[in-house]
């Protein structure tokens, strides 16, 4: 049995890219993070990303607090929870990352890989499902790149 996100699970269902998922693959989802997430605590100024990286393979699940997003030509946008932190480096050539983030009011979230989510939403989800919900994760990761919807 998946631990419990207990109050966020709601949260995490309702990120935009869950909305568009059938509501079984939605639940499949949130389960699957609350297994392969760690719950974290950050401290203000702790450095999450740094633009240009293209080690580490984490993303993260805002589920309160503020990280400030700092594209090297762009103008500094600070995104509150909910949020998803860290898709875009999969849909960046080549895997590198787009932006620095830091945080800027204490801060928890899910950490977690990319690689290990996949690997589980692969073993819950039918291809067309995993694939429904890399659409709309890649949709919503070029909304937070151009500054649009966060």
């Amino acid at each position: 049995m998946p631990k419990s996100l207990g109050e966020h699970e709601e949260m995490i269902a309702g990120l935009p890219f869950m909305l568009p998922l059938d509501k079984s693959v939605n639940e499949h989802v949130v389960d699957v993070f609350a297994v392969v997430s760690e719950r974290t605590l950050f401290e203000r100024e702790t450095l999450l990303f740094l633009e240009g990286d293209n080690v580490t393979d984490y993303g993260y699940i805002l589920l309160s607090g503020e990280v400030a997003v700092k594209k090297k030509d762009g103008a500094e946008i600070i995104v509150s929870a909910p949020a998803v932190l860290g898709e875009m480096k999969q849909f960046s050539l080549p895997g590198m990352r787009t932006a620095t983030v830091a945080v800027t009011k204490e801060a928890e979230a899910l950490l977690f890989t990319w690689d290990t989510l996949y690997a589980a939403l692969g073993e819950r989800l039918d291809e067309s499902e995993v694939s429904a919900f890399r659409e709309g994760l890649k949709k919503y990761a070029w909304q937070h790149f151009f500054g649009d919807d966060i």
